[in-house]
């Protein structure tokens, strides 16, 4: 899906589908045979960070599976579910550490933009760049240059 440019406007840069032009963002993201294109104006971007993120819930859940295992086990139950709750929590502590990731987010009002990061130092430095680009272009319009 190709967007043209408004009168007026300027390509600044591009990073993994996020396109940067003078008055808004745009990030493209495509899933099968579907696309689209959600658009921020860089007059309403109130914010943008690159934030590690991670599911916390399935460190909660692997907690909860090892409290139960060990509450069945000092009950002296039956081993089945205490291995069953034990390899559960393994499960779920592979898939927090799976799942963990770096994330580069620009907000304006209730639109966010989040894309994760590759690993890597490199790719991190390159969001952060990125990042810094639209955080100097939003403050040049805030303070009316």
């Amino acid at each position: 899906m190709k967007r043209d440019l408004l009168d007026g406007e300027t390509f600044v840069s591009n990073w993994n589908g996020i396109t940067f032009i003078s008055q808004r963002v745009l990030f493209h993201r495509s899933r099968g045979s579907t696309e689209s294109v959600q658009t921020l104006s860089l007059a309403k971007v109130q914010h943008g960070a690159v934030v590690r993120t991670h599911q916390i819930w399935l460190v909660i859940l692997a907690v909860t599976a090892m409290v139960v295992a060990g509450m069945i086990a000092l009950a002296g139950g039956d081993a089945g579910p205490v291995v069953v709750l034990v390899g559960a929590a393994g499960g779920c502590l592979l898939a927090y550490f799976m799942t963990r990731s770096l994330e580069l987010q620009v907000g304006a009002g209730a639109g966010l933009i989040r894309v994760r990061v590759n690993a890597g130092k490199v790719a991190a430095e390159a969001a952060t760049a990125f990042l810094q680009q639209i955080d100097w272009a939003v403050a040049q319009r805030e303070n009316g240059a």
